[in-house]
């Protein structure tokens, strides 16, 4: 196994832990910093609404990208694996009762 490879799993598995830890923090501060729309309709100062909604929309796009972020390193995990099966497989020798007939062609 290159050892570049394991570097390459690592930071994908790292990725996977971060991203996925980020959605409950990004959620806790709008839960806790965005007042309620209740509250931002009540006031009568008016151009509250758009910085709400804006806000929100942010919160969301964050909460996608973690989990697209995730699921990119999974796929790239899960591509590393399969290729380490498909040339591990290709280099083993084919047995036959006549004898070893060298490397897999496929």
């Amino acid at each position: 196994m290159d050892p570049t490879m394991k570097q390459t799993r690592a930071g994908s598995i790292a990725a996977i832990a971060v991203s996925l830890a980020l959605i409950p923090v990004v959620w806790m501060f709008a839960l806790g910093a965005i007042p309620p729309l209740a509250v931002v309709r009540a006031e009568t100062s008016g151009g509250r609404l758009g910085p709400w909604a804006f806000t929100w929309v942010l919160v969301w796009i964050a909460t996608l990208g973690c989990i697209g972020v995730a699921w990119l390193s999974y796929a790239s995990l899960v591509a590393d694996r399969t290729s380490d099966h498909q040339t591990s497989g290709a280099e083993q020798q084919v047995s036959t009762p006549a004898g070893s007939i060298g490397p897999r062609a496929f």
